[in-house]
């Protein structure tokens, strides 16, 4: 069931729909922030995976971006060791940057599936609450296409 205060908001917007306030706005973001993270089990710590795991891609590129610069120097310098140094290293990066780039597809996509889940089941719960379908039909009969 929605919050009631998205409900206020619903009732003072339709009436007055030119006199919107950013208190009004923000008052029903923090209603739809409720109903999108804390309604199911696992959105915040997905969200907070995603988080983790942008930082550590970043952090990680932050790294690979200086190893063409590495092989170079050990190119000009004729260091073979260095240069077999250089590249197992780039290989060992690189390896973790395709693991941390496919979770963080996966964990996007995850976090996106959680939240629509959570936002379609609010906006169900309102509309087959008290009978909204049929009060829709009745008042407004031939205006709603589709309802």
């Amino acid at each position: 069931m929605l919050p009631k205060k998205i409900n206020d908001y619903i009732k003072r917007t339709t009436a007055d729909d030119d006199k919107l306030s950013i208190r009004d706005t923000l008052q029903a973001f923090g209603s739809v922030l409720k109903i999108l993270l804390f309604q199911r089990d696992w959105t915040i710590p997905i969200i907070v995976f995603v988080l983790l795991f942008e930082v550590l891609s970043e952090l990680l590129v932050f790294e690979l971006v200086k190893i063409p610069g590495q092989f170079v120097t050990a190119l000009l310098n004729r260091d073979e060791h260095a240069f077999w140094k250089v590249f197992e290293r780039s290989l060992v990066w690189y390896a973790i940057d395709i693991v941390i780039g496919a979770s963080v597809k996966l964990l996007h996509g995850i976090a996106y599936f959680i939240l629509r889940r959570n936002l379609m089941s609010a906006m169900h719960e309102k509309y087959f609450s008290n009978n909204v379908y049929y009060k829709m039909n009745k008042i407004n009969n031939k205006r709603i296409d589709n309802p």
